[in-house]
């Protein structure tokens, strides 16, 4: 039986600049797609690159949202 493939995809976190894994995408009402850090739990607004999670990548971060 296959393994699950790791998260590959990264993103550095706007609030406490540590490098931190895609865990999920959330999004919001508005549409906005966000990633929860896992070392400050800030929610960064990322630009979805279109890859898939087993695509190694750094993701652009735009913003904290609040």
């Amino acid at each position: 039986m296959p393994q699950p493939m790791p998260l590959a995809q990264q993103f550095i976190c706007k609030k406490c600049k540590s490098l931190s894994n895609v865990q999920t995408y959330e999004r919001t009402r508005e549409g906005t797609y966000f990633c929860v850090c896992q070392h400050c739990a800030a929610k960064n607004q990322v630009v979805r690159t279109g890859a898939t999670p087993s695509q190694p990548g750094l993701l652009p971060v735009t913003g904290l949202i609040q």
